[in-house]
């Protein structure tokens, strides 16, 4: 049996050349497309980086001036602080308001220099945090901040007596 050709059938004819190059349109304004999403994306990332970093830095700004409103925060006299329940309660807050200001800038910034300067303001703050702090109050703050705490909780345990027996 032989096949016989469909002579009825219309000639192939070649794709005009408008339909060709709209076909290449289309995928070259998709790649563009995809391209722009991605640079969006990538300064999105950016812009909430650059926010995270100002906020870090004017938290911190913020915490410095309380230290120059407090000074007498800075370097404490516990015994002194414990005696006066209105200092106590302000000192309470800036210590907290000093955890908040480097847990932030941990967070944005994260450089190794701002670890050193953080371990040398907290042991200051060692015998409130010793005293006072529990482990789950470290929960609050980013892990990087609450091991630091930690650490120098355990450190001053042979030199700052409310470290002896702490409460993590």
């Amino acid at each position: 049996m032989s096949v016989s050709p469909n002579v009825n059938a219309p000639a192939p004819t070649s794709i005009p050349w408008w339909q060709r190059r709209g076909n290449t349109a289309q995928w070259i304004s998709a790649v563009a497309a995809c391209i722009a999403l991605i640079g969006f994306l990538l300064q999105l990332n950016a812009i909430r980086a650059n926010a995270r970093e100002a906020n870090a830095r004017q938290l911190y700004g913020a915490y410095m001036e309380a230290g120059l409103k407090y000074p007498q925060f800075l370097r404490p006299d516990y015994e002194a602080i414990k005696a006066d329940p209105t200092k106590l309660t302000q000192y309470r807050w800036f210590v907290s308001y000093f955890l908040f200001a480097y847990d932030d800038v941990f967070h944005a910034l994260g450089e190794e220099g701002w670890v050193q300067a953080f371990r040398a303001e907290l042991r200051p703050h060692l015998p409130l945090l010793c005293s006072e702090i529990r482990a789950q109050s470290l929960l609050q703050y980013y892990s990087r901040t609450a091991d630091i705490v930690k650490d120098e909780i355990r450190a001053a345990k042979s030199t700052v007596p409310e470290c002896a027996h702490p409460q993590i």
